[in-house]
């Protein structure tokens, strides 16, 4: 039998063609494409907003997406639908800050641990497409690169977070991006069980 392949890879190394394997589908980034400011940027730089990751996820919802902030806040806010699972890089504290009306943030000492339960979980490898998300773009850009410290190359960061922040856009709040602002799909305020909560409402 004629052996296709092999004829098709000695045309290709005989043209000084390389033939790159098909991967599997990545997003598109184009409204972060640049300007992202110093303390939302990662080291992968790879940038989505609201819209483009929620287009991605629609596609293929096999992808998976987490929420960087503490379980008490996504209980008390809400969460964009199709988060996979909760892994808080910062947790709240017991010390009140009067002047901000909210218990300060301190880094979670267990994030990574939860990270590996998640992935392990989820069957999650180093190359997958990952979406991380929290508030306002910084947290998940802290956690993009915990897990590029950890050998993952694909993971994209959600820029504008869900709020956006009006002291980015003189103009007035962010209402081109941000999760909630466009009109995505938000959850509801559920009592949420640990801090690595998985996948509860679709």
């Amino acid at each position: 039998m004629f052996d296709w392949k092999s004829h098709i890879l000695a045309v290709s190394l005989l043209l000084g063609v390389t033939i790159l394997p098909i991967g599997p589908p990545q997003p598109e980034m184009t409204a972060y494409a640049t300007g992202v400011a110093p303390e939302k940027s990662t080291e992968l730089g790879l940038y989505l907003s609201s819209q483009e990751a929620f287009a991605f996820l629609q596609a293929h919802p096999e992808t998976l997406f987490i929420d960087t902030r503490d379980p008490m806040e996504v209980s008390m806010m809400g969460h964009p639908v199709g988060i996979d699972a909760i892994v808080p890089i910062n947790i709240h504290s017991n010390v009140y800050l009067e002047s901000r009306a909210e218990y300060s943030l301190v880094p979670n000492p267990d994030v990574m641990d939860t990270w590996s339960n998640i992935a392990a979980d989820f069957g999650t490898n180093k190359d997958d497409v990952i979406i991380v998300t929290c508030g306002n773009g910084r947290r998940s850009a802290l956690m993009v690169n915990k897990l590029v410290a950890e050998g993952y190359t694909n993971v994209w960061h959600i820029v504008d977070g869900y709020p956006g922040e009006e002291s980015e856009y003189p103009d007035g709040p962010n209402t081109k991006n941000a999760w909630q602002l466009a009109g995505l799909p938000w959850g509801g305020e559920e009592n949420l069980p640990g801090s690595a909560w998985t996948r509860l409402l679709n």
